[in-house]
């Protein structure tokens, strides 16, 4: 076999393995079955295309550890010569214009943070100064029969790897480009990134996409998918906003047996439960993924005995994020919570990681507290988290369905929800 046909061979069967491992990711829709068609390699470029605009895709979803996150997906078409950051423009000003038009009000958000990037797949056309064997047929497919195009050059020739570098560098140019250029455009990127890359050469014909037969080859050649996540940055504005609405912020974790008021006159409709008598009920709290403190549920015979992995967490504190009411119970099986209020600094912290004003709140069990081998009383919580200033109420419930007892790392997610709701939200 002709070496150049098996490096060919040899990227299509790389490629392959590399997609495979996207096991839950959105991937471009590929149609191998679509057959290559003959590229025109004389007389044949005489299109008259127009560089396609960008195609964007941004959604909401569940994560939960965060409540949400916001992903997009991004198809940025470029031109065969002249200057990319033109194209990046277009693509990132599409983008963003499609995540504002989500916000209800834009002024209270500063920027765009893009915080991951899982996957670019970058392609070039199958012309470089000449036509080039390609690896991708029009529709994305695999190209099943290699020899149509064994007179184009290919692997090892100049003008082949010089456009498969094309391809492969999209994503170094995109981080670059939002590195220098993104702040005017009100994007930034977080270090580190390290996405799943892909290159291809996708047969247009032999021609560049402005020139190749859009009759033929519908699809241009030239482009970069990147698919990744966002969050907003609150502005000045919308800092201020949130202060205001978090300034007096509770969170209540506790077992009642009867309903108590909380600071601001503030009561439960979901605070009575019946048959929590255990020691295994100690819990982390997090807001926007910043610790808050533990809570301790406990109310059995190790936490009145002394047991002192049944009394991690109880007992009043301040630590830098909150203050802690610790109450204790009285007897066994009796009431038992913790009232969490925001110190300025916790304030601070959890507008910095707020995604336009939300706030996402979730528990697991503490793994240093005592546990029943390794598993913590799930449905023990009631939850409420409200605001003391104007009583509104934001999270009042059991977050539950766990069952008895589960594993003392699993997630308890509380919700996510808006700082500053209006009218105010009531869960239950």
């Amino acid at each position: 076999m002709n070496r150049s046909y098996s490096k060919i061979r040899h990227i299509q069967e790389v490629n392959q393995r590399l997609e495979n491992r996207l096991l839950n990711e959105q991937t471009p829709k590929l149609n191998p079955k679509t057959p290559s068609i003959p590229p025109v390699t004389t007389g044949g470029c005489n299109g008259n295309n127009q560089i396609s605009e960008p195609i964007i895709t941004v959604k909401e979803k569940d994560n939960i550890f965060t409540g949400k996150h916001n992903t997009f997906e991004l198809k940025m078409f470029f031109k065969a010569t002249g200057i990319v950051n033109e194209d990046f423009q277009k693509g990132f000003t599409v983008l963003k214009n499609q995540i504002m038009a989500k916000v209800s009000d834009p002024t209270t958000i500063g920027g765009i943070e893009i915080n991951d990037i899982r996957s670019v797949w970058g392609s070039a056309s199958n012309y470089y100064n000449a036509p080039l064997q390609p690896t991708k047929n029009n529709n994305g497919g695999d190209i099943t029969d290699t020899s149509i195009n064994a007179n184009l050059e290919g692997p090892g020739k100049t003008n082949y790897d010089k456009n498969l570098k094309f391809a492969e560098s999209r994503w170094s140019s995109i981080y670059n480009y939002i590195k220098t250029n993104g702040k005017s455009l009100g994007f930034s990127i977080t270090d580190n990134i390290n996405p799943k890359t892909f290159a291809y050469i996708t047969d247009t014909g032999g021609c560049t996409d402005e020139k190749r037969d859009s009759a033929r080859y519908p699809n241009p050649g030239q482009y970069a998918i990147i698919s990744g996540e966002y969050r907003l940055i609150p502005s000045d504005i919308g800092i201020t906003k949130i202060k205001k609405c978090i300034n007096k912020l509770k969170v209540v974790v506790g077992y009642f047996t009867k309903k108590v008021p909380f600071p601001g006159g503030i009561t439960s409709n979901t605070a009575v439960q019946k048959g929590h008598k255990c020691d295994f009920a100690t819990f982390d709290v997090y807001c926007n993924n910043i610790f808050l403190a533990t809570v301790n549920l406990n109310n059995g015979s190790h936490f009145f005995k002394g047991n002192s992995l049944a009394k991690i967490g109880a007992e009043p504190s301040t630590n830098t994020y909150c203050s802690i009411d610790y109450n204790a119970p009285t007897e066994e099986g009796g009431t038992v919570y913790t009232v969490l209020s925001l110190t300025n600094n916790g304030i601070t912290e959890i507008i910095k990681q707020s995604d336009s004003g939300t706030l996402s709140f979730y528990m697991t069990g503490n793994k240093n507290a005592l546990t029943d081998g390794g598993k913590v009383h799930g449905s023990a919580p009631t939850v409420l988290v409200y605001n003391a200033l104007d009583k509104r109420i934001l999270y009042d419930a059991q977050p539950g369905g766990f069952g008895t007892f589960v594993k003392y790392d699993t997630v308890f997610q509380l919700g996510t929800f808006d700082a500053c709701p209006t009218p105010a939200i009531t869960k239950k």
